[in-house]
């Protein structure tokens, strides 16, 4: 397999097909909020600093006075937004699968020269959803199985050996968490690659649930090498980018935690907190905008790979 060609593929398609970061940003964004008393909240939320008590700093109690303050005259309003909050997390996770559905389709479409656009895209999507969410919902079920099986196991030893006065037992559980952990970072990345593999079973071969999964563990283990390279492709390239996110956060962040601390020392309590807002809000903005392109980018290469290794593969009979 030419790694360099489907790499070189992958980053012409991210720059030609520009609607496909539509998906790209979604993935990025979303992968991967009542009765009230305002006497009787005001009342319980009441704090007072007495002698005696924890000693605050003169400007931090008068922080949290007027941060107290705020939350209580404001506190439908927090509600509200919780609420809103918890909706769009429902609303993101239904977008990020149509979204991962909806980008394997375009760039499965872009190499068959078929009929593509962003439209064609979300139809793709909405098509397999159910199936994408019943795939992903049963390998994360295996998954969490599988890792609980684990942990308890790794429990037995623990308790049995804790219950001793000494602590020797230190010298073998310390070696044992280590391995728990070296074991399980594999794994996590063999699940997500498996959710991976068999995303693109569903919607590129039209496979069942369960038939996906059976599909993308075969494919995984018949061609390891190759995953092996792709997934350590992937992961350098996703390094590079999170110091190139780094270096901007510290660019963006570092002006505004010095103002931020500047409002701080004056109590502009209101100003403070906007100007975290707006920080927050411009950090997520680039954050998305560059990662959206780069899971536009990755999905993109995991298409064009899956497509290679499939060529000659024979899936499971449907039962």
């Amino acid at each position: 397999m030419d790694y360099g060609e489907i790499i070189r593929r992958a980053w012409n398609i991210t720059k030609k097909y520009k609607y496909l970061w539509v998906f790209g940003f979604i993935l990025a964004l979303f992968g991967g909020r009542g009765g009230y008393s305002g006497g009787n909240l005001s009342n319980s939320f009441q704090y007072r600093f007495r002698k005696g008590e924890i000693a605050l700093p003169l400007m931090l109690q008068h922080f949290l006075f007027r941060l107290q303050n705020f939350i209580v005259k404001n506190i439908g309003l927090i509600i509200s937004f919780l609420i809103l909050l918890i909706i769009l997390v429902i609303v993101g996770f239904i977008l990020y699968i149509i979204a991962d559905g909806g980008l394997i389709g375009c760039v499965k479409n872009i190499e068959s020269n078929e009929e593509n656009s962003l439209k064609k895209g979300f139809k793709i999507g909405i098509h397999y959803f159910w199936r994408m969410l019943g795939k992903s919902l049963l390998i994360s079920l295996i998954a969490f199985v599988i890792i609980l099986f684990f942990i308890l196991l790794f429990m037995i030893p623990f308790f049995t050996l804790s219950s001793s006065s000494s602590y020797r037992f230190l010298w073998f559980i310390i070696p044992l968490l280590l391995i728990f952990i070296i074991l399980m970072i594999p794994f996590v990345v063999f699940i997500i690659i498996l959710n991976d593999y068999s995303s693109r079973f569903i919607v590129i071969k039209n496979n069942g649930i369960i038939r996906s999964i059976k599909n993308a563990f075969r494919l995984i283990f018949r061609n390891l090498k190759h995953t092996i390279m792709i997934a350590l492709i992937l992961f350098a390239i996703g390094i590079l980018i999170s110091i190139i996110l780094l270096i901007m956060f510290l660019i963006i962040g570092g002006p505004a935690a010095l103002l931020g601390f500047s409002l701080y020392r004056t109590g502009a309590i209101i100003s403070l907190l906007i100007l975290v807002v707006i920080a927050v809000l411009l950090l997520i903005v680039l954050s998305v905008i560059i990662n959206g392109i780069r899971m536009t980018f990755a999905s993109s290469v995991w298409t064009l790979t899956f497509l290679k290794l499939t060529e000659d593969f024979q899936e499971m009979p449907v039962l």
